[in-house]
């Protein structure tokens, strides 16, 4: 699976199963789809544990990631190149599928 394509996986399923709406797409806006800042904090903690890749809760807040394109974008940039990316499974998420905050 190419990167991007992971990323961009991760982050709908796990939008979609904290809302319970399958129809979130990238060009939805985070605010707009109902995500607060707990679901933003529980996506930066999956982000973080799949993709090795920090993202801050300042640029939710400040504008710099708006939609979850600006998301996918920042996270595949940030990726290192060379790493493999985690093993797949037919979901991109692990089995333990709950969040502690």
């Amino acid at each position: 699976m190419e990167k991007r394509a992971f990323v961009s996986e991760l982050i709908l399923e796990r939008l979609q199963g904290y809302l319970e709406n399958p129809q979130i797409t990238e060009n939805d806006k985070f605010f707009e789809i109902g995500a607060d800042s707990v679901i933003i904090v529980r996506l930066r903690q999956e982000i973080e544990d799949r993709c090795e890749v920090d993202v801050f809760i300042e640029d939710f807040v400040n504008g710099n990631l708006i939609s979850i394109e600006d998301l996918v974008s920042k996270v595949v940039s940030e990726m290192i190149l060379d790493k493999p990316l985690p093993e797949e499974s037919s979901s991109v998420f692990a089995d333990n599928d709950s969040i502690s905050i």
